[in-house]
């Protein structure tokens, strides 16, 4: 029997935004879901949006119940890297949250290995792996002659890949390898541009729904901006 996920695009501080996605996929105040479903974020939660700190407290308090799961994105490693560099100027709080962010997983495999998170990009050779190569792939993706890596068109491996980072209008799907999507249609930006079209659009957040492989949008509210 497959296992049931909700896997989130960059939230950035959209903390209002989130939790009005959370209800529209059935989840209760406390991040339970009724039939059993359970939450993924592809990392990238803080900065950008109004309510940095507050979304951050309210996913990791989820992540500690076991009620969701959380890839790490370039934007907390970033942070949890200035954090650790400055330790004796920083509150012991901020360095329990650096520790937190700095453990967590650069990629997640579930459901039997056929669906795969990751905060920047996918490599085929990579999937699974632990090491520095791997770590930095997932979280912040690749560059060929300082140009961005269409990670999608290269990826020939087996899960099927949900994954964030690079802005899209619309949820970009391919159907290389086991299959992809890219969720970050940038919640936390009123005026947007879609890395691959150039096409500009206003901000929304966006959840993949597995293994129903449907897509669920809310517009971002104006308390988050």
């Amino acid at each position: 029997m497959a296992e049931l996920y909700d896997v989130i695009g960059d939230v950035h501080g959209c903390l209002h935004t989130l939790k009005a996605l959370i209800k529209k996929l059935g989840y209760k105040k406390n991040g339970r879901h009724p039939d059993g479903r359970k939450l993924v974020f592809v990392g990238d939660v803080i900065n950008r949006g109004n309510h940095s700190t507050e979304t951050l407290s309210f996913i990791r308090d989820l992540v500690e119940k076991d009620r969701a799961l959380m890839v790490r994105g370039n934007h907390e490693t970033d942070w949890a890297k200035r954090v650790h560099s400055r330790k004796k100027k920083v509150s012991k709080e901020a360095v329990r949250i650096a520790d937190w962010l700095h453990d967590l997983p650069y990629q997640i495999l579930l459901d039997d290995r056929r669906l795969m998170v990751v905060h920047a990009a996918a490599h085929t050779d990579l999937v699974g792996v632990m090491s520095n190569k791997a770590e930095r792939w997932s979280v912040r993706g690749g560059r060929i002659r300082g140009k961005a890596w269409d990670w999608q068109d290269s990826y020939r491996g087996e899960p099927f890949v949900v994954a964030g980072h690079t802005p899209v209008a619309k949820p970009r799907f391919s159907k290389k390898g086991g299959g992809s999507v890219i969720i970050d249609t940038s919640a936390s930006r009123r005026k947007a541009k879609d890395r691959f079209t150039g096409k500009k659009f206003a901000g929304y957040l966006t959840a993949f729904r597995w293994p129903e492989q449907e897509i669920v949008k809310q517009k971002t509210l104006a308390k988050d901006l």
